[in-house]
């Protein structure tokens, strides 16, 4: 018999409209492979009884929707500052959420539990003895500390720099209490072990579903994509660097491109006057994949934050070439000039993308090298596979339960 396991995510995994929200997808399909699996999901007010998307009913798990509405932000800045929990994490605190997670912990009684980033690791008073496995979708004080220094307004760079330091000292104690966190990749992996030595820390990269992208073809016209959830303000403020010191350059060496910017919270008309002529400020879209079908190529101007931008490995499943700043392209292991193409300041951003642009040859090269690099190493079945095993894993060292045998632990 499959063991029990308690998910708790900060928001439903639908739709796949960004990394997040793929990243949770993730961590269900991987539950519900291994345990008998329930899920509390964090959702706005008015969501918690709408039909569950087919691509979530059919994992077989059951799903718990508790209602959430993040503080305003004035009271989760001064949270941030005299409150028990840092800012980011603040937001995610909901009293009805915790009585969720009381009650089925009481009734489902999980043999272990899995917090699906550091935000929901703040319930862990309430889930009693049993294993803790936290999955970190990235270094939270380290995102912090990269972000300060953009910032040019002083409060805000002080006010960001006091919150990575007690980012820092949470994230520790919260990692402590955990018997296995799931880092992105290897460099963060060894930075939680710095962090919290003594505590078991494995690699999970971000796994992406191959069959939702079909092989990327050459568009009729240049298009330069930029993709991401700019409500995350390490992309917003990588667009408008590019915007204000790249795509200048990129307009007087590649004169016929369009740049295409598409994605959730995009604010259309504050960046207006920065993208002028041939640019689409386009915003939210219901699907990513015609978009890299009809690009060019997929621009990455990202110079804080951490984790892995799953946007490139979303655009390397299709065959998409990629163009990004080392940070952008951080923890995937990708070979500059050989799977994607890396390049430091906004202007040198723009000359590569020029240069690719230039070299449809060299670009769908590049293109497919990066599509068979992200099917070896992020394809979700074997991601998930490797979930499934490590949380088994950890029942196995508690003791809670004997551990199947390897051939039938992960049903695929």
């Amino acid at each position: 018999m499959k063991p029990r396991a308690l998910a708790l995510l900060s928001r439903l995994p639908w739709p796949l409209d960004d990394g997040g929200r793929i990243a949770l997808y993730q961590d269900a399909a991987s539950l519900s492979r291994c345990a008998q699996t329930v899920l509390l999901a964090m959702v706005p007010p008015g969501e918690a009884g709408t039909p569950l998307p087919r691509a979530l009913a059919e994992l077989g798990i059951r799903f718990v929707r508790i209602e959430h509405r993040p503080p305003a932000t004035p009271r989760a800045v001064a949270e941030g500052l005299i409150g028990t929990w840092p800012h980011t994490l603040a937001r995610f605190r909901n009293a009805a959420f915790e009585r969720a997670v009381r009650r089925e912990v009481e009734e489902f009684r999980p043999d272990f539990v899995y917090l699906s980033s550091l935000h929901m690791a703040t319930y862990a008073d309430v889930l009693g003895a049993r294993p803790l496995v936290l999955r970190q979708q990235n270094l939270e004080h380290l995102w912090l500390s990269r972000l300060a220094p953009t910032f040019g307004n002083p409060l805000a760079r002080a006010y960001t720099r006091h919150q990575a330091g007690r980012m820092r000292r949470t994230e520790a104690q919260l990692c402590s209490r955990m018997a296995l966190v799931l880092a992105i990749h290897e460099p963060e992996a060894a930075a939680l072990r710095a962090l919290v030595p003594g505590v078991r820390v494995e690699v999970v990269p971000i796994g992406v579903d191959p069959a939702r992208f079909t092989a990327h073809a050459a568009p009729s016209r240049p298009v330069v994509l930029v993709a991401g959830a700019f409500g995350w303000v390490p992309n917003l403020h990588g667009l408008k660097r590019f915007l204000e010191q790249g795509w200048p350059v990129l307009r007087a060496l590649a004169p016929e491109a369009t740049l295409r910017v598409v994605g959730r919270d995009l604010p259309i008309e504050r960046l207006r006057p920065l993208a002028g002529e041939r640019s689409e400020l386009v915003g939210y879209v219901e699907r990513i994949e015609p978009e890299f079908a009809r690009a060019s190529l997929l621009l990455v101007p990202l110079w804080s934050g951490a984790g892995i931008r799953v946007k490139i490995v979303e655009a390397m499943m299709s065959g998409t070439p990629v163009v990004a700043t080392p940070l952008g392209a951080e923890g995937l292991e990708a070979r500059s000039g050989r799977e994607i193409v890396l390049a430091e300041s906004p202007a040198d951003l723009a000359r590569e993308t020029a240069a690719l642009l230039a070299d449809p040859v060299r670009a769908a090269a590049i293109g497919a090298a990066g599509r068979e690099f992200a099917r070896q190493r992020f394809a979700l079945d074997a991601v998930a596979r490797r979930t499934g095993e490590l949380c088994l894993s950890v029942l196995a060292q508690a003791g809670a339960r004997e551990a199947p045998a390897a051939s039938q632990r992960i049903h695929a």
